[in-house]
């Protein structure tokens, strides 16, 4: 039984099986009124001379609509987005697993990972258990994306596979389309964005359900999302029947292919990461990077089998340095990679061993969930329900059984700080007015910590647009897709001769940013004095001190 408020009319659908909507209809109104009806009325004239006409005219040609300015403008009729649902899982590994079955099923998919562009290829190789076509992007170029979406839309069935922090603006509006957001949405702003954009017919996230609570986004998003609607069971089975060929499909990876992902994971989600949530310390993150290393991608699982020991991959000093991770290392949670001619950066004492990170599999006890045989009858349900029990601030006791008395250290690097204030004004210039900007300069020891500081630089919080002053653009366009990779923005290259490009424009202008690299010998092009810069460094001795002033003061957000 229906009631409709809005029109006081109760349908009942189950009380006469053989009523129809013909002979169930609604009368129509029988005073009368301006509906256009098509029968003929008499309508009586009366004239200045008190005569009458009797005119016959037919309603519908005396019922015209009035033209006015605001009916000459289109109408826009917007569409509401279909409604957007979640699985929320108790076990981490299962959230890979339960995105390839929902793919395995068909259909056109956005699928957003919580990945760096470098390790994407990996990821694919993962999702290639549900056995349609997989694209990526391989950099953040328009032309790329262009590339992708177009492979995408030239497939009945296949995915294409983004870092969630990109979103590419394209619709993917067919009946069997879907966006899928691989773990929790860091942003909501850009969550929103990316549905709108693509206006897919099915939009659903899947995450771990105990990481709910250390990320600010997830009330917002959870607020706006729906449990997934459809059969729990028969879901949870779909999982369970693809599970043996997942595992092998992530056993059939090499745990070198997979150490990759070690410190892509611990850079995307370092506190102020595009991914990190904010509580988490440098040991929280790579206690948590250590499980998924273990967990969920199963890193010389097999090995484990046999009660072997696992030595988690190594780090280098720079990505240590640049990520502030020396607690971690005094703890035995990482492991710093041993390189010749280190006696150049560390002064190792011969008696020194630098912390090994090894754990004992067998020992084990995950708190993520075990990968065994067992792991189908612990699938969590699809929907909000009770919350994991994992704990952040509870450590694996073999994940911090070995520490070291020393720790080897890399020489600190000078920095200084002042403001604006404290350099007097080129001379034949106007006094500029106090701004609030700070500049820091950079003392770096090493060459090779040149490029991690850049990377460090314009990938901190508030960098979104950095513009890099550099004496040599040659030096840098060789490793331009490295540079992408680990910013995760575009980089260019540009000469103070050519207009703003229109893929710099956008870039510009886009969630992501860019960076730029400028050469500090050619004059300021005039966009660059209205392009909005968030952050501006300048790679090594400034030879013309003027010069470099007044490149700061023409940059308005510097």
């Amino acid at each position: 039984m229906e009631v409709n408020k809005g029109i006081s009319t109760i349908v009942d659908y189950e009380s006469d099986p053989g009523s129809s909507s013909d002979r169930e209809s609604l009368t129509a109104p029988t005073e009368q009124t301006n509906n256009a009806q098509g029968d003929f009325n008499d309508n009586l004239i009366e004239s200045d001379s008190g005569e009458v006409t009797l005119i016959l005219v037919k309603n519908s040609a005396v019922i015209e609509p009035i033209t006015t300015k605001e009916s000459l403008e289109p109408e826009i009729a917007i569409q509401p987005l279909p409604p957007s649902y979640h699985i929320l899982l108790d076990n981490e590994a299962d959230v890979l697993l339960a995105a390839c079955t929902l793919i395995r099923q068909g259909g056109r998919f956005v699928c957003y990972i919580r990945s760096g562009i470098r390790t994407l290829p990996i990821y694919r190789t993962i999702l290639s258990v549900a056995e349609v076509p997989i694209h990526i992007i391989k950099s953040f170029s328009l032309e790329d994306g262009e590339r992708a979406v177009k492979a995408l839309q030239g497939d009945i069935s296949s995915v294409l596979l983004l870092p969630a922090k990109n979103t590419q603006c394209f619709e993917i509006g067919e009946t069997n389309s879907w966006v899928i957001h691989v773990g929790w949405p860091t942003n909501e702003q850009l969550y929103q964005q990316q549905i709108t954009d693509h206006r897919a017919k099915n939009n659903v996230f899947i995450a771990f359900s105990g990481d709910q609570d250390i990320y600010p986004s997830s009330t917002g998003i959870l607020k706006h999302t729906q449990p997934w609607p459809q059969d729990k069971f028969q879901f949870e089975t779909a999982c369970t029947i693809l599970r043996p060929l997942f595992n092998e499909k992530l056993d059939g990876i090499s745990p070198a292919t997979k150490a990759k992902i070690y410190p892509d994971w611990i850079c995307t989600h370092k506190p102020g990461g595009i991914y990190g949530p904010p509580s988490w310390n440098p040991s929280t993150l790579v206690r948590r990077a250590n499980m998924y290393l273990l967990d969920v991608l199963r890193y010389n699982f097999n090995a484990s089998l046999y009660g072997a020991h696992v030595e988690l991959p190594g780090v280098t000093a720079g990505l240590v340095a640049s990520q502030n991770l020396e607690s971690a290392v005094e703890e035995g949670l990482l492991r710093v990679k041993q390189r010749p001619n280190l006696d150049q950066v560390f002064s190792v004492p011969e008696n020194s061993v630098i912390p090994t990170s090894t754990v004992n599999e067998q020992d084990k006890t995950r708190q993520l969930g075990d990968s065994n045989s067992n792991q189908a009858a612990q699938f969590g349900s699809p929907s909000i329900h009770s919350r994991s029990t994992y704990k952040q601030e509870k450590e694996p006791s073999n994940l911090n059984a070995l520490r070291s008395d020393h720790i080897p250290t890399r020489p600190s690097s000078r920095l200084h700080s002042f403001s604006n204030d404290d350099w007097s004004a080129p001379p034949g210039s106007k006094n500029a007015s106090p701004q609030s900007r700070v500049t820091e300069y950079l003392v770096i020891e090493a060459d090779f910590d040149v490029i991690p500081a850049i990377c460090r630089l314009s990938t901190q919080s508030g960098s979104g647009n950095v513009i890099c002053f550099v004496k040599c653009l040659g030096t840098f366009e060789p490793i331009t897709k490295m540079l992408e990779q680990i910013t995760m923005k575009p980089v260019f290259y540009v000469n103070n001769r050519d207009p703003m490009a229109e893929n710099v424009t956008t870039a510009l202008y886009s969630t992501t940013g860019c960076l730029i690299f400028y050469s500090m010998h050619n004059a300021r092009s005039k966009w660059l004095e209205d392009a909005p810069i968030d952050a501006t460094i300048h790679l090594g001795w400034i030879d013309n001190r003027p010069a470099c002033e007044h490149r700061l003061e023409s940059l308005r957000s510097c």
